[in-house]
């Protein structure tokens, strides 16, 4: 009977254990935003769609845009200080353990503009701030930059994944097949279609208008993608609607590089990335 009575007790105290244990498991973190508290408000909603815009100037992003572009080209040479995974590249000697093979951060802001296309549909019913056109808005703008980012993978890569559904739950399937070249572009020029329903095409600032993606940014990225398709008519259509702004002017040859490459959102700038030598970010 002794026995009896030093075990239930015992029992009794693990099992008040499991439940505090359980219900301290349970406790939201202090210094963080879970999800079921986001995607409540309009500035919920920017906040992401600025990360979209902050992923494109990452180190990781931006030298992989020159790297897979210009330094493939011959406006760029090797210096004393060239890497060797750099050197490489302007060997022909590419392997996939290059270190500029990797395109992580591209999918990573990819992510990010399809959750933005996945949550911020529900923050209509939740913030009477939040109307249908700043929805429509921010939706075409994550498009075209969603829509930028697979142009440089397929002109890169040729054959990549094609991800249109956010990443919001553990079991999703996360090794995803190639996508054909031909399909990938059909999507961005359907994407970027819809954007140009949508998107402002002034915002009244002009490192806005230069900054983020307006109708004139997705008609010249439209036009660029149609070239790759060779698709010579429709690219033609899409520069004559860039070329109908009137804001845009070439910039005299005299100052074309202070102009243009120094100081930075020309006349001659349809988009550009925003850099803040404030905060030590440079071009």
């Amino acid at each position: 009977m002794k026995t009896k009575h030093i075990l239930l007790p015992l029992m009794a105290s693990l099992l008040a254990g499991m439940t505090s244990c359980d219900e301290w498991l349970d406790i939201k973190p202090e210094n963080k935003i879970v999800l079921e508290d986001f995607w409540q408000t309009e500035s919920h909603v920017e906040s992401v769609l600025m990360a979209c815009y902050r992923g494109l100037i990452e180190n990781d992003v931006v030298y992989r845009m020159i790297v897979w572009g210009e330094l493939r080209s011959d406006n760029m040479v090797a210096g004393n200080s060239t890497s060797y995974d750099i050197n490489q590249i302007l060997n022909g000697n590419i392997i996939s353990s290059n270190s500029y093979c990797s395109w992580n951060k591209f999918y990573t802001i990819i992510n990010y503009c399809n959750t933005i296309l996945h949550y911020a549909p529900d923050v209509l019913d939740r913030d009477a701030n939040f109307t249908q056109n700043d929805l429509n808005r921010i939706t075409a703008e994550a498009l075209a930059i969603r829509s930028l980012c697979y142009f440089y993978l397929v002109r890169t890569f040729r054959d990549v994944p094609w991800e249109e559904e956010a990443s919001i739950k553990d079991d999703q399937e996360y090794q995803l097949p190639k996508s054909p070249e031909f399909v990938v572009l059909g999507h961005i020029v359907d994407d970027l279609k819809e954007a140009k329903k949508w998107v402002v095409n002034d915002f009244g600032v002009k490192e806005k208008n230069k900054g983020f993606m307006t109708r004139s940014a997705v008609n010249a990225l439209l036009a660029d993608v149609y070239l790759w398709m060779g698709r010579y008519t429709d690219c033609v259509d899409a520069c004559n609607e860039v070329l109908a702004d009137s804001r845009f002017k070439l910039v005299d040859g005299k100052n074309y590089f202070t102009q243009v490459f120094y100081l930075g959102n020309s006349n001659e700038s349809i988009f550009e990335l925003q850099f803040d030598q404030r905060v030590q970010q440079n071009n």
